[in-house]
């Protein structure tokens, strides 16, 4: 029950970790388009061209998460953090006072690749093999390892009070080791978790 048990707390704590960088990834995206659209007085273009870039950057990073992306989407996500910063640089030449604000646009595209990078090491590190193969192996001999336990609660309360506390048992440990694969995957986007 233990390697389940941890099991579930350690995915948990991954999936919490992960909100907390989607969530910053969010903040940082909104206020560098705020920056974007606030600053340039006059430039509709720079504004729309910092809106396209954000959203195709924050899809992007959505495709590659989901695991629904094709080998190129990591490329295109550092493309679009590419086009940010020359983004920024173009901002930067716009008017003389927003030189002195500039760097708060480059430090909200920092913050989108810090975030994205903590969020891509949860992405490809997952739960150590070796524990989750001992988790199966566990399940797999539960039965068989406890079946003289069992099978003296037949003996003391009859035999359908040995043959219900081994199903009942078996049921749970095998509900909490899918529960384990289910929280697995942080960026599931599935409406029913």
């Amino acid at each position: 029950v233990f390697p389940i048990s941890f099991g579930i707390s350690y995915t948990t704590n991954r999936r919490e970790a992960a909100l907390k960088e989607v969530a910053s990834i969010k903040a940082s995206a909104i206020s560098l388009f705020y920056c974007a659209r606030n600053w340039p007085v006059g430039n509709q273009d720079l504004t729309d061209r910092f809106h396209q870039c954000i959203y195709m950057l924050l899809r992007y990073m959505r495709y590659f998460l989901s695991n629904k992306s094709g080998p190129g989407t990591l490329t295109e996500v550092y493309r679009q953090f590419d086009e940010l910063s020359l983004l920024c640089e173009e901002l930067r030449q716009q008017d003389e006072w927003i030189r002195s604000v500039v760097s708060r646009t480059y430090q909200y595209v920092r913050f989108l690749q810090a975030d994205f990078e903590s969020i891509r090491v949860v992405h490809d590190y997952r739960t150590v093999p070796a524990l989750r193969g001992f988790g199966f192996v566990f399940l797999t001999l539960f039965g068989a390892l406890l079946a003289p336990h069992f099978a003296r609660i037949g003996q003391l309360f009859g035999i359908w009070a040995g043959v219900y506390c081994s199903v009942l048992s078996n049921l749970m440990l095998v509900n909490l080791f899918s529960i384990v694969h289910e929280l697995e995957d942080p960026f599931e986007f599935d409406v029913d978790e």
